[in-house]
């Protein structure tokens, strides 16, 4: 999610590599246009169990105002049970069948609920045979469309971790495949924290699951190794740097990041590597990256690095979306990431 964390002792502000506050907000009062249809039930619940942090800044929470519920959506919810043990609450949102194509999506860190359809995938799900699935992290609950209803369970949420997450995410595909046929066309659509958690997905699913996913579409993408992630952006904070050091989790909490979720993230790949790993399997999904010249959580120059060396070396499907703003983007750029979806649902 896209935040930012005040730290009351001295008054500094960090932004997190999700974002600001105003960003976050913005992004929740533009809560997706709603549907008024007959609830569909689910063919069958399936137990399983996703998401990620970019940074230091990582340790940035989603605080909410007071906003107001929308009008209710048809949807399916269902419990997704990881391998660790603990569980994801999904969402699953279709107003047509048969379904086509299905989008995972997954947003960034924080305290803030994914119980939402969000605005640049309402139209597609109201006009087309789109499915949309999303899941909130453990520990966390809302009423769905309610943004300002989540409420926290500290216990499973201070022990989730990015691999928790990733067993989300690919039990929320299984989910969706279940309920909607196996031939359904997969698009991961991730922010931040998010985007890195589709490409440990797609890494993950075996050769005739990944053959289905034709599309990976990211915004503020985290591409360093975590641990320079997080030096480069506590640089200067030391009250945030003394509260990871100590893994004090009362600081931490409004991040919605535990030193736990910091040392499974540290261990595992980073997005560069990710996309180097990758083009030695020629995967078949078309690559989106939306880059923002302002964005200081995950600066344009290491996409555009990725960009070079793809040109010269990767050869993977990769598409790079330049505009002029923030980490959590703008109007602009999210009208033209809906007119990349429509093109790729065009195909």
């Amino acid at each position: 999610m896209e935040n930012e964390l005040q730290m009351s002792s001295s008054q500094s502000r960090l932004t997190s590599s999700l974002g600001s506050v105003d960003g976050q907000l913005a992004r929740a009062r533009h809560v997706a246009t709603v549907f008024v249809s007959k609830k569909f039930a689910p063919r069958r619940a399936l137990s399983g169990g996703i998401r990620h942090l970019v940074a230091a800044a990582v340790l940035a929470g989603c605080a909410h105002a007071p906003i107001a519920p929308i009008a209710p959506v048809a949807h399916v919810e269902a419990v997704l049970r990881a391998d660790d043990g603990l569980a994801c609450e999904a969402y699953v949102v279709a107003q047509h069948e048969p379904v086509t194509d299905v989008f995972l999506w997954m947003g960034g860190t924080g305290t803030g609920t994914s119980a939402r359809l969000p605005d640049d995938l309402a139209e597609f799900v109201r006009s087309r045979a789109v499915a949309f699935v999303t899941f909130d992290k453990p520990g966390v609950h809302a009423t769905f469309g309610d943004p300002a209803s989540v409420r926290i369970d500290d216990g499973p949420f201070q022990r989730h971790t990015q691999g928790t997450l990733i067993a989300c995410a690919k039990r929320a595909l299984a989910l969706a495949r279940q309920r909607f046929g196996p031939a359904v066309r997969v698009h991961l659509h991730g922010h931040s924290e998010g985007a890195l958690i589709a490409l440990y997905v797609l890494d993950e699913l075996g050769p005739a699951d990944a053959a289905h996913v034709s599309s990976l579409v990211l915004s503020g993408l985290p591409l360093e190794p975590f641990d320079e992630l997080v030096r480069r952006q506590v640089a200067g904070h030391p009250v945030l740097a003394r509260a990871i050091a100590a893994c004090d989790w009362v600081a931490m909490r409004p991040t919605g990041v535990s030193c736990a979720y910091l040392r499974d993230a540290g261990a595992r790949p980073s997005g560069r590597a990710m996309f180097e790993r990758f083009a030695t399997r020629a995967p078949a999904a078309r690559f989106i990256v939306f880059a923002g010249s302002d964005d200081t959580n995950t600066p344009a120059r290491f996409v555009h690095d990725l960009e070079a060396w793809n040109a010269r070396d990767g050869h993977l499907a990769l598409d790079v979306h330049d505009y002029e703003g923030a980490h959590h983007g703008t109007a602009a750029s999210r009208r033209e990431m809906a007119e990349v979806l429509a093109g790729m649902l065009a195909r």
